[in-house]
């Protein structure tokens, strides 16, 4: 069994990966790396992985002819480099969006934070998370996945989280984000939804 790897413009040094039909290798993500870097005594997310302290972030490009990575994923990929910060915000927001924290429970005890008989509870949940920079405690990157489906010049892309409201337990929890068609959250396999 032969095993091609490539240099590529974009995505710098991939293997093809039969077994997934994907070329896979690292990506370095400052941004989305300051999300999950928390403080060795805390135990609400995960030890992560080495690579983590570099920013560098397992990828998956989807290709199952094995040629290599199309147009329209190269092209998603250098979005997301050039555009980083504004594609982390996106996709944070569609995370506190999907994880109801500005409704149901956590909503009506954050409404009463104050309150003697209910704060204690609101405050035992943890911060309120209304903007993105509230889950830097409380979300982390752990790869990114870019779909060979694409729409307007663009490939989907998908980022897979662990967090601490136990929502990715069973099949991971997903962004998929889209530069002309916004963001959706699912599990791990939403990229395939596409």
């Amino acid at each position: 069994m032969s095993i091609t790897t490539i240099h590529h413009d974009i995505f710098g040094d991939i293997t093809y990966n039969r077994d997934d039909l994907a070329w896979v290798g690292w990506c370095t993500l400052p941004v989305f790396a300051q999300y999950g870097r928390i403080t060795p005594d805390d135990y609400r997310l995960s030890e992560p992985p080495p690579e983590f302290d570099r920013g560098a972030f397992a990828i998956s490009v989807q290709d199952a002819s094995g040629n290599g990575p199309s147009v329209e994923e190269a092209n998603v990929f250098h979005f997301l480099r050039e555009r980083e910060t504004e594609v982390c915000r996106a996709v944070m927001t569609e995370l506190i969006n999907a994880c109801d924290m500005r409704g149901g429970l956590l909503r009506w005890l954050n409404e009463r934070r104050e309150s003697p008989l209910w704060g204690w509870l609101a405050r035992l949940c943890g911060p309120e998370y209304k903007v993105p920079e509230d889950l830097k405690q409380a979300v982390r990157c752990r790869s990114v996945e870019i779909s060979s489906q694409s729409d307007g010049g663009y490939s989907y892309i998908a980022f897979s989280f662990e967090t601490i409201f136990g929502f990715d337990a069973e099949h991971g929890l997903a962004v998929v984000f889209h530069p002309q068609n916004g963001t959706f959250c699912g599990d791990s396999l939403a990229i395939h939804d596409v």
